[in-house]
């Protein structure tokens, strides 16, 4: 008779299909007494829960951030970033506590569940929490004793890193543990099983978007509640209406507690919602500024990182040459409004770092033969040439290399230039990236080379708009509103390169990127991948276009042009700002 249950991963809103809940029906006074006996039972764990977790976060501040402070092992800045966002949370789950203690669980939620977006700011800061408490656990053996001694103890016998991660953990088990007793008052109120699971799995897809407000979803449920007892029709004034209509099914059936407890899990569901979502923001701004340090420059601070551009997806994928029909590695970054195109290379050596478009091992042809032998013959003249000075030595020996590298660019000897994660290549100190191109996006349209599959001609039908036929751009392009979400998922990131057993379905993979007079052609290794790749870059094209009917910017001017160009621009565009701005204000 007890509910089974399987928890997501950490952070995340879990689903109600991992349930498997063979509860009793109201059937027999049995059954009814049963339910009751759940019901309590799942209250007492919530409460002893909350308990158990307070005394962690009791102990944190006993054990480790109190004595910290007083020892002086950290200095004040450090500390504050560490510990500081802690207070906050144990206030708010005291009150919680006391709440649910003396008003009951349903109403104590509804009074603390706006103050629970305090987890989002610890969520965000995590990661960089961890990092900074590690660093200085690195370089001061005083602090390293101190926490190793401490995390010892009878008393705490947990490490400083498991106390730290229970915050995060936190807001996902209070959804677990309240869809638990929903779906037994929900049967203690008359609905059946099948009834009882469809009502809170439903509840959970609804919060499960990213433009769900807690407070807005807690109060349409209250409202609804409102109108069924006073016999009034609800009004569906917006989509958190119509997707909540499902509830005026069994509203009327159902006691205030219920009711407040659906509103309830709605709010928590929505919260763990908003804060995997800032979780994501944090993490996409942190690949955003290591994709604008390695492609634009170390010095060039807020030129991908401005207000309203988002990182919608980035990876690696394989250009065709258009002379010798050559497959090239390259980095493809989609933004919001800009799409970058960067050479990826060795730092000391001019190699390809994955795996090119051709495979098959070829013949050597005299000409091939010839440019390495006197590429080698070079070589080791350059070493015996002593008048000439070391910057045209350096120079010469730079194009000589090249001259090799561009011969053997698709037909590497091994495999050791091959990178599997764009993570990894971005990391990589000893890869440098060159031929930086930026192509405004509103000027970018997508070609597919191959016939697209009917799950994506579905997609851009069900995404298509009316548009005037007077926009000549519009018309160009791939009809989609929605702009894609970024998932780093290893699905995303672990793309390796062009490694088809087979040449003559190169281009089956292939798509063109058209912005004005420019070109390229890509190929990818999967026809799943490319599908991905053309549906993300037309969504992204066609959300700025529509955006860009009603307010044109600044950024119309621009055209596909290189990095430096674009580095110049994006200043030049500060600047221009900056100076409005004190006009403004003069």
């Amino acid at each position: 008779m007890s509910i089974k249950f399987t928890p997501g991963f950490v952070g995340s809103p879990v689903s109600c299909e991992s349930f498997e809940l063979p509860i009793p029906t109201l059937s027999t006074p049995t059954a009814f007494s049963q339910l009751k006996r759940m019901k309590h039972h799942l209250i007492e764990e919530l409460i002893v829960s909350e308990i158990k977790y307070i005394r962690y976060l009791k102990k944190i501040f006993t054990y480790f951030a109190e004595p910290l402070s007083l020892n002086e092992l950290l200095p004040d800045d450090m500390h504050a970033e560490i510990f500081g966002r802690l207070k906050p949370i144990l206030s708010v789950n005291e009150t919680l506590l006391e709440s649910i203690l003396t008003l009951g669980i349903e109403e104590a939620f509804l009074m603390v569940a706006p103050c629970l977006k305090l987890y989002a700011d610890y969520a965000r800061r995590y990661q960089t929490t961890l990092v900074l408490l590690e660093t200085c656990i690195t370089f001061n053996v005083d602090l390293y004793r101190f926490i190793g001694r401490q995390e010892n103890s009878p008393d705490v016998n947990l490490q400083l890193s498991a106390l730290l991660i229970m915050p995060i953990q936190r807001v996902p088990r209070y959804s677990l543990m309240l869809q638990e007793l929903l779906l037994v008052c929900l049967q203690l109120d008359g609905l059946d099983s099948r009834q009882a699971q469809h009502c809170v799995k439903s509840i959970i897809e609804v919060t499960q978007t990213d433009r769900v407000i807690p407070e807005q979803v807690c109060a349409r449920v209250m409202s609804m509640y409102e109108c069924a007892q006073s016999r009034q029709p609800y009004a569906e004034d917006s989509d958190l209406s119509s997707n909540l209509m499902f509830l005026g099914n069994f509203m009327h059936r159902l006691r205030l507690r219920t009711v407040q407890l659906i509103a309830v899990l709605a709010s928590i569901s929505a919260t763990a919602t908003y804060l995997n979502e800032q979780v994501r923001i944090t993490d996409q701004a942190d690949v955003a500024a290591l994709l604008q340090s390695r492609l634009l420059g170390r010095w060039t601070s807020n030129l991908l990182l401005v207000p309203g551009r988002r990182l919608l997806r980035f990876g690696l994928v394989s250009k065709v040459n258009e002379f010798d029909g050559r497959g090239q590695p390259r980095l493809l970054v989609l933004l919001s409004d800009i799409l970058i195109f960067a050479t990826p290379y060795k730092r000391h050596q001019l190699r390809p770092v994955s795996k090119p478009l051709r495979t098959r091992k070829p013949t050597r042809s005299n000409a091939l033969i010839r440019s390495r032998l006197d590429t080698q013959h070079w070589h080791s003249k350059l070493h015996r040439i002593a008048p000439i000075s070391s910057t045209p030595k350096r120079s010469l020996r730079r194009r000589l290399v090249l001259s090799a590298w561009l011969n053997t660019v698709a037909r590497p000897t091994t495999s050791s230039f091959t990178h599997d994660s764009p993570l990894r290549l971005l990391a990589n100190k000893n890869i440098r990236f060159c031929g930086v191109a930026v192509y405004p996006l509103h000027h970018c349209r997508v070609e597919p080379l191959f016939n697209p599959s009917s799950q994506l001609n579905q997609t851009q039908n069900s995404r298509s708009i009316p548009m005037t036929p007077t926009d000549d751009s519009l018309a160009r392009s791939q009809t989609h509103t929605s702009i894609s979400q970024l998932s780093l998922t290893p699905g995303d990131c672990d793309r390796s390169l062009w490694s088809p057993s087979n040449e003559d379905s190169a281009n089956q993979n292939a798509f063109t990127v058209h912005c004005r007079g420019a070109s390229f052609t890509v190929v990818v290794d999967s026809r799943t991948y490319a599908e991905d790749w053309i549906r993300s870059l037309d969504d992204a094209i066609r959300a700025v276009q529509l955006a860009r009917q009603s307010l044109r910017k600044e950024s119309s001017a621009k055209r596909p042009m290189p990095a430096y160009d674009f580095i110049h621009y994006e200043q030049w565009l500060e600047t221009k700002r900056a100076d409005t701005m004190v006009k403004r204000c003069v």
